[in-house]
């Protein structure tokens, strides 16, 4: 998937997400410009490495093996070759099916960690929320938007797989899912925020 697609959906998940949050808060200028750098930046060197490393834990539990691994890809190169695994021993279609989804199972527990932050309140420390912002919220989003539009829009990645095991339509109701939980923790987060509901200085966390 072209590099540019990649930074369209860092703009529209995690840039203006983020700005949107960090806008109502009560941090510092110079809190807020770090975090607008941080988050992005570090999201790069996070995804592709923790993806890769939880196909690699989906496939060990499913009885697989783990042969070539690429877990990072110089993203100011076009033609840098993707982040990948290669596995074997996974014959079972269940097997396959386990290697191939538990990425996007880590990344609904991560979204729904992040729900249970947002409903528990404010985060004092303007770190504490990069943390959670970028773990619980953009890094799951991301993830999940990335591969969403790999398969949608070029026919490639780990829903492609889903689809070939489980059918498109289950696949496309799998996709839906994780789509809306991603975009509705952050829309959560932006709402709570426009309150002054997690952002500020004064709370319990």
């Amino acid at each position: 998937m072209p590099q540019a697609v990649l930074l369209v959906v860092m703009l529209v998940l995690v840039v203006a997400p983020l700005y949107a949050a960090l806008r109502a808060s009560h941090w510092s200028p110079r809190e807020i410009k770090w975090l607008m750098v941080a988050i992005p930046v570090l999201l790069f060197p996070l995804n592709a490495p923790a993806h890769e490393w939880s196909h690699m834990v989906g496939t060990w539990l499913a009885g697989g093996a783990v042969g070539q691994v690429r877990l990072w890809q110089p993203f100011w190169r076009a033609d840098a070759p993707v982040p990948m695994i290669e596995t074997s021993g996974l014959a079972a279609p269940a097997a396959q099916l386990v290697s191939s989804v538990f990425p996007y199972a880590l990344d609904a527990l991560l979204l729904v960690t992040g729900a249970f932050v947002v409903r528990r309140g404010r985060i004092r420390s303007a770190w504490r929320f990069g943390a959670f912002f970028l773990f619980l919220v953009v890094k799951p989003s991301f993830d999940i938007a990335a591969n969403v539009v790999a398969w949608t829009a070029y026919g490639i990645g780990d829903f492609g797989q889903v689809a070939g095991i489980l059918g498109r339509v289950p696949a496309g109701i799998l996709q839906v899912a994780l789509l809306a939980g991603a975009i509705g923790l952050t829309l959560a987060v932006i709402r709570k925020d426009g309150s002054q509901g997690m952002c500020s200085r004064s709370g319990t966390s």
